[in-house]
């Protein structure tokens, strides 16, 4: 994140989790956790089953329907990963934006993320599913001043791909265009 040229917070976060759906009697039943201790999960498992086993006394029948056996993997692919665009790109990135705006925009906010979700779905019946999916999304929130007034501009831009997504935003020459016509 970088505010007026100053770099103003940095962050790597990673984050896993997991979810059970079961039907036991008649009730469906459902737990997630973050916390993918054995111990953790064995714990949660068995206050969900024993929650699911009172729930089924008064519950209308449920099932799930019989389905095929998949197996499949799918992911976007991403020619310039998340993995390899180190934090100095981003940063270089974010003040390459800055100084397109410098001269033109008063107040500038600048906000790069970007996330890797990887799903893998299993079932009783067979399947297994993974999928990979690379999300590269950028803020910016800036205003002008000329006149007397001032302008604001906001925009969020974000997509399933890699880092070569910037070559089709643009975002310097973009950035910059939006706020010479503020200007006008």
């Amino acid at each position: 994140m970088m505010k007026n040229g100053l770099l103003e917070a940095s962050s790597r976060d990673s984050y896993h989790g997991a979810g059970f759906r079961f039907i036991i009697g008649k009730s469906l039943g459902f737990f997630s956790t973050d916390n993918l201790a054995k111990k953790n999960i064995k714990k949660l498992a068995e206050k969900s089953i024993r929650a699911t086993k009172k729930a089924a006394r008064l519950a209308e029948p449920i099932s799930l329907g019989d389905e095929k056996r998949y197996s499949a993997k799918y992911d976007v692919k991403d020619r310039e990963k998340i993995s390899d665009f180190s934090p100095d790109r981003k940063v270089s990135l974010l003040k390459e934006i800055n100084s397109a705006l410098s001269k033109s925009a008063a107040e500038r906010y600048f906000s790069i993320h970007d996330c890797v979700t990887e799903k893998y779905f299993i079932n009783t019946s067979g399947s297994r599913i993974f999928s990979r999916i690379p999300r590269i999304s950028f803020y910016y929130n800036f205003s002008v001043l000329s006149g007397g007034k001032s302008s604001q501009r906001s925009w969020m831009y974000g997509a399933s791909a890699g880092y070569e997504i910037l070559r089709k935003w643009n975002l310097p020459e973009t950035l910059s265009r939006e706020s010479e016509a503020l200007l006008k």
